[in-house]
């Protein structure tokens, strides 16, 4: 038997306990049934339950869920252009975004699906394992190659 103040009170009878219990207008609650005689405390279930239903909700907030940002791209996409999509991706996985990148074929671009596979090879060197690691290798789906990054675990 345990009281509020955490203090071993000795082992006692169950009508015993309850009847402690309810005189301190508190509940008898078996902590541990694993042992012989089982321990039990006394306390305010209710403000019990309050409390570990507001840590459960603490830690679900500082939880974040994971995103998946999507960056497009052109086969023939410019210099400044890639730039610049290069630097948004860092950003994403920086703020702990995943990221996919796609390269859209349209039309006789079909033909070159080389290009584009050289294109998202192109993005993984340039964003670097400083940011970023390659979760998914290139993968075709219909008209569109893609890729999918993930940001390094922070340490």
């Amino acid at each position: 038997m345990i009281d509020v103040n955490d203090k071993f009170m000795g082992v006692m009878k169950i009508a015993e306990a309850l009847q402690l219990a309810k005189s301190r207008n508190l509940d008898l609650v078996e902590v541990s049934s694993a042992v012989v005689p089982p321990i039990c405390k006394i306390l305010d279930y209710g403000k019990y339950k309050y409390e570990a239903k507001k840590e459960s909700n603490l830690k679900r907030r500082k939880q974040k869920s994971s995103t998946v940002k999507e960056v497009q791209l052109r086969q023939s996409i410019g210099a400044g252009d890639l730039s610049t999509k290069l630097k948004k991706i860092r950003e994403f996985l920086q703020e702990e975004d995943k990221v996919k990148v796609v390269v859209r074929l349209r039309g006789r671009e079909m033909t070159n699906k080389n290009l584009a596979i050289n294109l998202l090879n192109k993005v993984v060197e340039e964003v670097g394992s400083e940011v970023g690691k390659l979760e998914k290798e290139v993968v075709q789906n219909n008209n569109n190659f893609f890729i999918i990054l993930a940001p390094n675990a922070k340490s």
